[in-house]
């Protein structure tokens, strides 16, 4: 397809990008990716690709969260990839470093909602710490970010697309319970980095312990965003964009916490059979987590929901053991 073809984008051309790392800043993946580009590498090394150059927009690669990268810790008060929600925003005098830092971050690339926002996408990258492999997240409402993911798919066939859409309930807001993404968003309103510019995607590769680069994640982390580049210069120029009908998507429906004491204290943790399992769906009875005494507890949610950032360090403390997704086909464009 070519943009002139899209119902909805044929006038949409990107002007200027956003390349972002260390939103989290022990995440050093993204934080070196950045660097290298601010380097000017050029050249090829085994394994991992030289930065590719936008033809047709301006790209430029900034640090998210530049005083957590230095502390190589997550963030320093409240972590940032949750700061952006429309009520976040709107507190100019809200507390602690990334929520000022989200207001800087807002101010230059948006402000979110914009007519004209000074920047039309941004590319956040991540890393975790569960096996995920390489993957691309979305917001699946979001059309352009589709065809994106698609193209990214089409040049990577490894890559998986993960996806996140709120659904009104019948409170209007209602999130499942725990902290992961899973039940970070409200209808039409999440509080993601990407959210600020009309269009955007995550890059998210695993496995990688946090404050640790490895030559392979780096590599696929630059070889999406060189898909990514590339996919816009051609979006631009309007060229033709070959990608399927149909993409799967793994769309976040809710998070599963550890079991836990009556006090609340970490009780137990994943189940051997299930660690390092991501994406491989799950059934009622499924051993799931051990309890530190010896208990196997099954699984007992719907059948063949698929668990993702499974034993994520950074969401022991959102309570979040793992994300639970549901597998859905849905059509590239966007009518």
């Amino acid at each position: 397809m070519k943009r002139s073809d899209h119902p909805r984008l044929n006038d949409s051309v990107i002007r200027t990008a956003a390349l972002i790392g260390g939103t989290h800043g022990n995440e050093r993946t993204g934080v070196t990716a950045i660097q290298r580009r601010l380097a000017g590498v050029a050249a090829d090394a085994p394994g991992l690709p030289a930065p590719r150059e936008a033809k047709s927009f301006r790209l430029d690669a900034l640090f998210g969260n530049p005083r957590a990268i230095e502390l190589n810790r997550r963030y320093v008060d409240f972590d940032l990839n949750r700061c952006f929600s429309s009520d976040g925003l709107a507190d100019r005098d809200a507390p602690g470093y990334e929520r000022q830092r989200a207001q800087v971050l807002n101010a230059l690339l948006g402000p979110k909602g914009a007519a004209d926002p000074a920047y039309q996408f941004t590319v956040d990258l991540h890393t975790t710490t569960a096996n995920l492999g390489p993957t691309v997240i979305i917001r699946e409402d979001e059309a352009m970010a589709r065809i994106v993911a698609a193209a990214v798919q089409r040049d990577l066939p490894e890559v998986r697309i993960m996806s996140y859409l709120a659904e009104e309930s019948d409170g209007g807001h209602d999130a499942p319970a725990g902290g992961g993404p899973g039940s970070a968003n409200r209808p039409g309103d999440y509080p993601y980095v990407a959210e600020i510019t009309p269009h955007g995607i995550e890059i998210e590769v695993g496995p990688v312990p946090q404050g640790v680069v490895r030559a392979d994640v780096l590599g696929w982390t630059e070889a999406i965003i060189n898909s990514i580049v590339a996919t816009l210069d051609a979006w631009n120029h309007d060229e033709e964009i070959d990608v399927p009908d149909e993409i799967t998507v793994y769309r976040y429906i809710g998070d599963s916490d550890f079991p836990r004491s009556r006090d609340g204290a970490l009780a137990g943790m994943i189940h051997p059979e299930r660690q390092d399992r991501d994406f491989e769906p799950l059934h009622p009875g499924d051993p799931l987590y051990l309890t530190f005494d010896g208990t196997v507890v099954p699984y007992d949610g719907p059948d063949g929901a698929v668990p993702v950032f499974v034993n994520e360090a950074a969401y022991y403390e959102k309570r979040a053991a793992l994300t639970l997704a549901q597998a859905q086909h849905i059509a590239t464009v966007l009518g």
